[in-house]
C-alpha cells in the first residue's frame, strides 16, 4: 500500500460522506490494525467503509464510544479514523481544540 509503518501510525479521513467516495485504496484500509468509527452505521453505509462487510475486516473496527471507554496499554499498530460526522461528536471535538486553545493563551 505503500505506507510506511516506521513514518505513519494514524490516518484520519476528513472529507464529504456521500455514497461512492474513496479516500483511501482498499489495500490500506485492509492493512489496518485498528479502525476507529465515529458511528458504525454510517460508516459503513456511506463512509471509507462503505466498500465492506462488517466480516471482511476481522473485528478490526470499533466504534469511538468504545475506544475512548478503553485504556490503551498499548501501541494499536496502524490506526485508520472514519468519522462521518455525528452531530455531538463535532461539538465535542470543537469543544476541546477551543478549550486547549484557550489553556494555551
Amino acid at each position: 500500500d505503500g505506507i510506511r509503518d516506521d513514518l505513519v501510525t494514524g490516518v484520519q479521513t476528513c472529507a464529504l460522506p456521500i455514497s461512492n467516495k474513496r479516500e483511501l485504496a482498499k489495500d490500506v484500509i485492509m492493512g489496518a490494525d485498528l479502525i476507529i468509527a465515529d458511528s458504525l452505521q454510517q460508516c459503513f453505509d456511506h463512509g471509507e467503509l462503505q466498500y465492506f462487510e462488517a466480516t471482511d475486516l476481522n473485528d478490526k473496527v470499533i466504534s469511538l464510544g468504545q475506544w475512548l471507554q478503553t485504556p490503551v496499554t498499548e501501541s494499536h499498530g496502524r490506526t485508520i479514523c472514519d468519522f462521518t460526522g455525528v452531530a455531538i461528536c463535532d461539538i465535542q471535538i470543537s469543544k476541546l481544540v477551543w478549550l486547549s486553545y484557550l489553556a494555551s493563551l
